[in-house]
């Protein structure tokens, strides 16, 4: 690791001495590796990189006009953003690279490897990918008119509606499966996912089809919960929205196709845990400032903040019930050190441990019949499953199974017939559901694409 950072500086050091602000050097410039190095917005015009090893370094809104990367190892590497109008990239190993809002227009891309590579509102006219293998790369709304794809590996790439594809190509014969934006059954779930390196907003049917990115950016994007109408999401953030004086955590929301993204409130708290209310006027969430931290409500809008509950209880994962009269959230009850499930009233009075238990208890989910509450219990050796108590009866039992991995985050079906939860099995994350009825553990979707974490049906 000391080895890979004295090589990015060496590399800083060769380009930062050929001019800060005047045009790139004409003749090729001598550089190192640099791997999981930072060159985001850097002039790197007509820069010969050919065959240097930059792995996992990051590009994003680089001017690279015309820049060689021929045979260089670019695995893992984020474009977002940059423009890369004539680049020559023949033979480069691009395997899951981000090129996000890339600019490729006439870009060589010959026989590259862009195995699972991204290629969300990019711009390739007249880009050469001929024997190129994009074997998992993902489209939505790319423009590859008049893209040379002879012999290319297009088997088991994703594509939205909205991507141009060149004249001539049938995208679905060539092995690129088609996903529509639309809502299916009605129901879907949107979760956190990691697929670029940064944690972004994602959705999928809740039949497990139809995964699709809502966010895109450099930022960090967690905990979605969406709107009762299924039209817009609530999601905790980095993001500076040109009011903010840090980078630290807010609640933001946006349209479920990702346009309008806005702060939910102005205030100065560090804010987490956002959760809509069943009739979708209010939103919950936690506020962390100099006093501790708190549940919060905030009318959708921004308006009427109020705090629920007070700071020595450490309340967290605010979860509304089906009628929206109470709430029930995990906190730490005086004397204690574990955390276990509370239940209060809508408006933060009649605040109650519901059971006591065992195990260290999390992120309560409230079943839509109302009559259960799912929730994460960690056991004193450390094991993770999820468990599920009678709101009546405050008896509960494990969920998940002994054999899985550390499980986490429950949510309910429309119809409280099972659970979907996170669980790290081997070091990679899944989604699986448990039925019920039938005790049957499944995965819900693709789960060789690891990391998967948070959801809200």
């Amino acid at each position: 690791m000391r080895n890979g950072v004295v090589i990015a500086i060496i590399l800083a050091a060769f380009l930062s001495g050929c001019g800060n602000s005047g045009p790139p050097s004409e003749k090729p410039i001598p550089v190192g590796n640099a791997v999981y190095a930072d060159f985001s917005h850097w002039d790197l015009e007509g820069r010969d990189l050919r065959g240097l090893d930059l792995t996992g370094s990051r590009f994003v809104g680089a001017n690279m006009v015309e820049a060689d990367l021929t045979g260089a190892d670019l695995s893992g590497t984020v474009f977002n953003q940059a423009d890369m109008t004539g680049a020559i990239l023949v033979d480069a190993n691009m395997m899951s690279a981000s090129l996000n809002q890339a600019m490729l227009a006439g870009a060589v891309l010959r026989n590259a490897d862009l195995t699972s590579a991204s290629f969300t509102d990019a711009s390739l006219i007249g880009a050469d990918l001929s024997g190129t293998n994009l074997s998992g790369a993902k489209f939505f709304s790319t423009d590859l008119t008049d893209v040379d794809f002879t012999g290319v590996s297009l088997t088991g790439s994703i594509a939205d509606p909205g991507t141009i594809w060149p004249a001539g190509l049938d995208p679905e014969a060539a092995g690129v499966t088609i996903v529509g934006w639309g809502y299916s059954d009605g129901s879907l779930m949107a979760f956190q996912h990691d697929q670029d390196g940064n944690w972004d907003v994602f959705l999928v049917n809740e039949n497990g089809r139809n995964m699709r990115p809502v966010t895109d950016d450099d930022y960090y994007n967690y905990e979605p919960s969406l709107s009762p109408d299924l039209e817009r999401i609530a999601f905790t953030s980095n993001r500076y929205d040109g009011n903010a004086t840090t980078f630290e955590m807010k609640v933001f929301l946006m349209n479920v196709d990702g346009t309008e993204i806005r702060r939910l409130t102005s205030d100065a708290m560090a804010e987490r845990f956002p959760t809509w209310s069943p009739d979708g006027s209010r939103i919950a969430f936690n506020g962390t400032d100099e006093a501790g931290t708190a549940i919060y409500v905030v009318n959708a809008d921004g308006s009427g903040i109020e705090q629920l509950t007070d700071p020595d209880l450490i309340a967290l994962h605010p979860s509304w019930s089906p009628d929206g009269d109470a709430i029930a959230f995990s906190g730490v009850p005086d004397g204690e050190e574990s955390r276990k499930i509370f239940i209060m009233d809508a408006d933060g009075s009649n605040v109650e441990q519901v059971a006591s238990t065992k195990t260290a208890d999390n992120n309560p989910a409230w079943s839509p019949d109302g009559y259960w509450l799912a929730f994460d219990c960690r056991f004193p050796a450390g094991v993770a499953r999820i468990c599920v108590m009678g709101v009546a009866e405050q008896v509960s039992a494990v969920l998940s199974p002994s054999s899985s991995g550390q499980d986490s985050t429950p949510v309910w079906s429309p119809d409280s017939s099972g659970v979907a939860y996170r669980s790290i099995q081997g070091g990679e994350a899944k989604i699986m559901f448990v039925d019920l009825e039938h005790d049957n553990i499944s995965k819900l979707e693709r789960t060789e694409v690891s990391k998967w974490s948070k959801k809200i049906i």
